[in-house]
């Protein structure tokens, strides 16, 4: 398995993302605001700061800023002035902000996916879930300290904890 960030999203209300299913899985992490997961054939899941979603085979989804948000395709903000030369995706707009990191995971598929594909559409790991030591609020604490000011190494870091996430 590896990780790549794909964007840290910066997003004013109203927003919404169509993210288009890519081999391998997905995971994203509310840093601040809030925000919801839209999936075929499932109610919108509202996402509070802490809180991170993974979908092991990154099943077509919408992240918006309310329940009944339109969206515009990831792909085109991708290849639109959108982007900040560090990768950030900055989505402009009147209201609230809201702030998720976005991974991307890619796997050998013959080896992971039967593995991956077995596990529910999408996991939710809720801020202060209980039994929860503490571990993911503080990886994600780290990883936005490191998409946040960018320091020397970051690169590397941001790579190895997107790594610890999925594990």
């Amino acid at each position: 398995v590896s990780g790549a960030v794909m964007a840290q999203l910066i997003a004013y209300e109203p927003w919404g993302l169509a993210v288009d299913p890519l081999p391998g899985a997905v995971f994203h992490a509310v840093v601040a605001g809030s925000c919801w997961l839209r999936m075929p054939g499932r109610a919108p899941q509202h996402l509070m700061p802490g809180d991170v979603v993974l979908l092991p085979t990154n099943t077509p989804h919408d992240l918006v800023s309310s329940a009944d948000a339109r969206t515009d395709s990831l792909a085109r903000f991708q290849d639109d002035t959108r982007l900040t030369p560090e990768g950030d995706m900055i989505l402009q707009g009147p209201g609230a902000a809201t702030r998720v990191l976005c991974a991307a995971y890619d796997y050998d598929h013959e080896v992971a996916h039967p593995l991956m594909s077995q596990l529910p559409p999408v996991l939710h790991i809720a801020a202060g879930m209980p039994g929860d030591d503490g571990g993911v609020a503080e990886t994600l604490r780290l990883l936005a300290l490191e998409l946040g000011g960018r320091p020397p190494g970051s690169r590397a870091a941001v790579g190895r904890l997107i790594d610890v996430m999925l594990i």
